[in-house]
């Protein structure tokens, strides 16, 4: 009974001192967290009225601090600026950091030991966004810092090259790059990324065909949507359902028949898989094939969403329905039966 006793008074100690270490430690972090705050506020209202006022003179004449900490802390303040900035101001500001060495410093960092020196040069040039830029920040795609791939990737993405979509690509079939890192870059690279992205909807990795159909819809590209009719036969489910649904957003009639042969097999099948059987139930609905009608009426008597799922597509597809583009309304004229369109007429 005392040896017991004894333990639990020793372990109860422990406890005690580890609690009392525990609080000390975070006392301590939270007081070096509140100064190095403090220093970052000095010196920013020590130096940004200086960068401010290099818009509103010549580069030549910009006076530039010479010691590192100073020269730092310049640095930080003009790259927080930069985005915030258009026009002349930006460029202004710009014209300093270029006159002063700073663009070139950056450029040699990025093949720095140390990641943080890395990461500031990256962050840099990702403000700046310059074309000229976009060989490095490739380069950066494939350094041992997450962190510096992933802002170098933003960069790339900021740019709008679309010369960047191939490493990006290449990085997330990698894996060395998050998908949601990737396909940020490519939507801001814009409709440039149409005719790169279809080639990787062949690509032997399911990751990287799944984001590129699903950017492809993103982007609104109707010239995929043959590539895309192809990938409703993806061995790949994920791939599958992602291309089902891609082409609704689309709105191209010319999917409807595969969509429906998609759907038909489906339901002779023993197990079908909803995901993807909603996923060609809601495209249809969106294109708005009449002929469809049989089918999603079939889809009410099955499972629960489903159900649903038909129950919505048939109401979009009722009188009222509108027709989004004028591609759609020519399709349809031309090889489709009658829709009818918010007026309540016959298209």
């Amino acid at each position: 009974m005392t040896t017991t006793h004894a333990a639990f008074i020793l372990a109860l100690v422990g406890c005690s001192v580890a609690l009392v270490a525990l609080v000390v430690l975070i006392v301590a972090v939270r007081t070096i967290r509140a100064l190095l705050d403090r220093r970052r506020a000095v010196q920013t209202s020590r130096w940004r009225p200086l960068v401010i006022g290099w818009m509103n003179g010549s580069a030549e004449q910009a006076t530039f601090p010479t010691r590192r900490r100073d020269k730092n802390s310049v640095v930080t303040i003009a790259s927080e600026l930069l985005p915030k900035l258009r026009g002349g101001d930006r460029d202004a500001l710009a014209a300093v950091l270029s006159h002063h060495g700073v663009l070139t410093s950056a450029i040699q960092a990025v093949g720095s030991r140390r990641s943080v020196v890395r990461l500031r040069a990256a962050v840099l040039l990702d403000v700046l966004a310059r074309d000229d830029d976009v060989d490095v920040l490739v380069g950066l795609l494939g350094d041992r810092d997450p962190q510096v791939r992933v802002v170098a990737a933003r960069a790339l993405g900021r740019i709008g090259s679309p010369a960047a979509i191939p490493p990006l690509m290449r990085g997330l079939q990698h894996r060395s790059l998050p998908s949601n890192t990737v396909s940020m870059a490519i939507v801001r690279i814009g409709p440039q990324a149409i005719t790169p992205l279809l080639g990787w909807l062949y690509s032997n990795d399911a990751r990287c065909r799944c984001t590129a159909v699903e950017l492809l819809g993103f982007l609104g590209a109707t010239e995929a949507a043959f590539d895309l009719v192809n990938a409703l036969d993806d061995e790949d489910l994920t791939v599958a359902t992602a291309a089902a649904r891609t082409l609704g957003r689309l709105g191209r009639p010319i999917a409807v028949d595969a969509l429906r042969a998609k759907l038909e097999h489906e339901y002779d099948t023993d197990e079908l898989d909803v995901g993807f059987c909603i996923a060609c139930v809601t495209s249809l609905g969106q294109i708005g094939d009449r002929r469809a009608i049989p089918l999603l009426s079939e889809s009410l008597a099955r499972s629960h969403r489903l159900s649903a799922a038909a129950a919505t597509a048939l109401e979009m597809m009722g009188p009222r329905r509108s027709l989004r583009s004028q591609q759609a309304r020519t399709e349809i004229e031309q090889h489709q039966p009658p829709i009818y369109v918010s007026q309540g007429g016959p298209s």
